[in-house]
């Protein structure tokens, strides 16, 4: 019981595969940025999680990549300098850069913490960097809007 309740608290992989599953419908359309990420966690999740594969698998196939047009030059400005991140594009787009201002502002470094927050043996700085984490995801989501509504903003004056 206590490995159980261990392994429970080191890697929460069930409870996001819980929450994908009873938040997102089954024919959703879901976007994200950097799709081969996104789609490799949830493989993941479909592959550990066997009970709830089906349904994540239909997630994994009705994900749409924002970061498309970009990749592809289908939309470019030269502030971009020849990158496509969202770190790139939302200054380029918008001239705000709100992630030089976060306390974790890149997505390796959002990873490796998050990755290593159950061996932080320092309370304050566990809540810190989960503080941290939280701020850095809401952004992440936040930047996505942002792109799509200039994206909408672009195609609607070409009307």
């Amino acid at each position: 019981m206590e490995r159980a309740m261990s392994e429970k608290v080191k890697t929460p992989r069930r409870s996001i595969a819980d929450r994908l599953v009873g938040d997102i419908p089954k024919g959703a359309c879901i976007l994200v940025y950097n799709c081969s990420f996104e789609k490799g966690v949830i493989q993941g999740l479909a592959k550990q999680f066997p009970d709830y594969s089906d349904h994540l698998m239909k997630i994994h196939d009705n994900v749409m990549d924002l970061m498309v047009p970009f990749q592809k030059k289908h939309y470019y400005k030269k502030e971009m300098k020849g990158r496509y991140s969202i770190k790139a594009v939302l200054p380029a787009l918008t001239s705000d850069s709100p992630y030089s201002k976060m306390g974790i502002n890149e997505g390796m470094e959002a990873s490796n913490n998050y990755k290593n927050l159950p061996s932080i043996t320092d309370l304050a700085k566990r809540e810190e960097i989960k503080k941290d984490l939280k701020v850095y995801c809401k952004q992440d989501t936040q930047s996505m809007v942002d792109v799509l509504e200039c994206l909408k903003t672009v195609v609607l004056r070409s009307r």
